[in-house]
């Protein structure tokens, strides 16, 4: 086989053409057939491949390929047969045709093995009926095709008028959006963004063709706004729900302003999303309209409060007021009474020197007399109608001084702590007076506090400024100094703080307290010009601060004392004492409209050796100055008349007689407290008073004058 392989082409046999004798008729017939026919055979192969290349539906298209093989194999030996007529190439010719048998013997096995599905191929009759269901079928499909054709531009003319409908919609929809004040926008069902109008343009500097970047309006929102603004659409997206909210959007001009923004949805069948609607209005203008209306209403609720708070004050300072006038009325008259009671138990007692008895029922008519003027000065303390001779001095110096006698009061169960501003204004204050003050608050304090605990003084220069004073009508506004009584005592309620300085008004047990110990706080700091707060809640402790208008210049020196040093032993009935010699020569004019005490005090005096003129009117008092010639060594007059006051009727005397020395005399000086505190230098005598304490006084008027 190695032999016969490697000599295939071997060409040392005798030609073919010797077999023809050189007969050139019989050669070349055999080798042009031979030839024709390897043609035809290799043709043929290539129309089978292109069939079974076409037809890839026949089922045994293989056949077709083992059939062009087999004819391919042969019309190679054909070839082979004109090509050994002058090559004796017989070796491969002979393996040409063993290859051809062995195509030849597997088509045949081939075609054996198909011969069923052969013989199973339609008839020609049955083809030529079935070609003629075809060809109606074809007849009808060309009628469907025809009619479908018609269908289609029937169809494309409605869609083009559609279109155009929709174009000259569309057009109409961008002019109305063009002319709406808001910015109007169009996005897909997966809500990108479509469409904008001009007046994104206006405010954002968005062009229309920029509406379907992912960034278009998303990235002008607030930072703040961004996060919910971002969810919400998200979330109607995927729902198909509408929503509304307001946004912070950016402008072109760095500025943010608030939008409402709306969308809707536009729903197709089975609520299918198709796109979205959507506007965003400018409602800066109403949302600051807004912030101000809700901050003008804020400041009306405050403003409303305050004034609440200034009507309770105003109410609370118009009740304390019409109290006050009430017990300094009822404080004056009854301090006239007791200056009869007082000025005639002088007098018995005088009468009655040898008879013991009378002697012991004149002292305890002096004694209850006493205890019921000491009960009118508290009245009229509350009332601001008590005499007052205020100087400047420095707080601090009155809150050391009474130190150690605060010690002695609270007792040593409790702590007094001072807290004292340096550099602090001074005040223009009766000194006794705020040391009853002091005293008054730290006795109130000690009996919040029954198991002992902590008292504070504290003293600081406060600017009181209009806004808060305002809510104070009792402090306008300016500088003060203020004093803060604190303890860590029991406290107290509200409705305790609404009546705290009503005169008689306690909280402590039956005989442990009259009630007026505030009242007199209250009304010295408001006769001093001052005012009183108080803060306080049950089981926190109390404050009261006190604040006394800041005065302008230096600490001055103690003033002479105002009222009437009573001597220890009982005056004679002449006015000789150490001022000088009798006043025999003397000549007083009374001016006094209570006809008991205008009786009584002109009793005194004339027991005292004065000669006294008496009026029970300042008009009275006129018409004898006119009618008697005779020197007036004194003008003593009440202040606090009808028709015409004390002060007025001395500036009239005065203009007629300057040299007459004045003496006032009253149970409280409310005509001085209208017009401004009583003079240190004015001479005054307090009702009641003694025939004693009438004679000092008398004698001091006097040698005022004279001196």
């Amino acid at each position: 086989m190695a032999h016969f392989l490697a000599n295939l082409f071997s060409s040392d046999f005798i030609a073919h053409r010797m077999c023809y004798r050189n007969d050139a008729g019989v050669l070349w017939l055999n080798v042009i057939s031979d030839s024709l026919t390897a043609l035809a055979y290799y043709l043929i192969p290539l129309l089978l491949f292109y069939f079974i290349r076409r037809r890839r539906d026949v089922g045994f298209r293989w056949i077709f390929a083992a059939f062009a093989i087999f004819i391919l194999a042969c019309g190679t030996t054909h070839a082979l047969g004109a090509l050994t007529v002058w090559v004796p190439v017989y070796r491969l010719e002979g393996g040409v045709k063993a290859i051809t048998a062995l195509a030849s013997l597997t088509t045949f096995f081939l075609l054996v093995r198909m011969m069923p599905e052969i013989l199973a191929l339609p008839s020609p009759a049955r083809l030529a009926a079935v070609n003629r269901q075809l060809a109606d079928e074809i007849e009808e499909r060309r009628a469907a095709e025809t009619e479908v054709r018609r269908m289609n531009e029937e169809l494309e003319e409605r869609v083009l008028r559609r279109t155009a409908q929709l174009t000259e919609s569309e057009g109409s929809f961008r002019q109305l959006a063009d002319a709406l004040p808001q910015m109007v926008w169009m996005a897909g069902s997966d809500g990108r963004i479509e469409y904008l109008n001009r007046q994104w343009s206006e405010y954002a500097g968005i062009l229309p063709g920029e509406a379907g970047s992912p960034s278009s309006w998303t990235s002008i929102v607030h930072t703040a706004d961004a996060p919910m603004a971002a969810e919400r659409w998200q979330a109607s997206v995927e729902t198909g729900d509408p929503f509304d909210g307001e946004y912070r959007l950016l402008g072109k001009d760095g500025g943010y302003r608030w939008f409402l923004g709306r969308s809707r949805p536009v729903l197709g069948e089975h609520g299918k999303i198709l796109r979205w609607f959507g506007t965003f209005t400018d409602i800066d203008g109403q949302k600051r309209a807004a912030e101000e209306l809700s901050h003008a209403l804020e400041e009306l609720r405050i403003e409303m409060r305050r004034r609440r708070d200034v009507e309770d004050q105003l109410l609370q300072a118009q009740k304390m007021e019409a109290i006050g006038r009430l017990a300094g009325g009822v404080a004056h008259d009854f301090n006239n009474l007791l200056t009869v009671i007082l000025g005639y138990s002088e007098l018995l007692r005088e009468e009655s020197a040898g008879n013991p008895t009378a002697l012991e029922f004149v002292s305890e008519i002096r004694k209850s007399a006493d205890r019921a003027s000491s009960l009118t000065n508290q009245l009229l303390a509350f009332s601001r109608r008590q005499v007052s001779v205020p100087r400047v001095l420095d707080l601090n110096e009155v809150v050391l001084q009474i130190e150690k006698m605060l010690h002695r009061i609270i007792g040593e169960d409790v702590q007094l702590n001072l807290r004292l501003a340096d550099g602090l204004p001074f005040v223009k204050v009766d000194p006794s007076h705020i040391d009853q003050v002091i005293m008054n608050l730290a006795v109130n304090s000690r009996d919040a506090m029954p198991q002992g605990g902590r008292l504070t003084l504290e003293t600081a220069a406060v600017r009181w400024s209009s806004e808060y004073g305002d809510g104070h009508p009792n402090l306008p506004a300016g500088d003060y100094v203020m004093l803060a009584v604190s303890d860590n005592g029991c406290g107290m309620d509200a409705v305790t703080r609404g009546r705290l300085f009503e005169p008689f008004f306690t909280t402590k047990e039956k005989g442990k307290g009259t009630g007026l110990g505030l009242s007199i706080v209250y009304g010295i700091v408001r006769q001093s010009g001052g005012d009183i707060l108080v803060y306080s809640e049950p089981g926190q402790g109390t404050v009261f601060k006190i604040y006394l208008p800041a005065a302008a210049g230096g600490p001055e020196g103690a003033p002479a004392p105002t009222e009437p040093a009573r001597p220890e032993t009982a005056g004679a009935n002449t006015a000789e004492g150490p001022a000088g010699p009798p006043q025999a020569a003397k000549t007083i004019l009374l001016v006094e409209d209570e006809v008991q005490v205008r009786s009584l005090t002109r009793t005194m005096l004339s027991k005292l050796g004065y000669q006294v003129i008496d009026a029970g009117s300042a008009a009275e008092a006129l018409e004898l100055l006119d009618r008697t010639s005779e020197p007036i060594s004194l003008l003593l007059v009440d202040i606090v008349m009808p028709e015409m006051s004390g002060p007025q009727l001395a500036q009239r005397v005065l203009a007629l007689r300057p040299a007459i020395p004045v003496l006032f005399m009253s149970g409280y000086t409310d005509g001085m407290v209208e017009q401004g505190l009583l003079d240190s230098g004015t001479p005054f005598i307090q009702k009641p008073f003694t025939a004693e304490g009438l004679a000092q006084r008398v004698r001091e008027a006097l040698a005022g004058s004279e001196g």
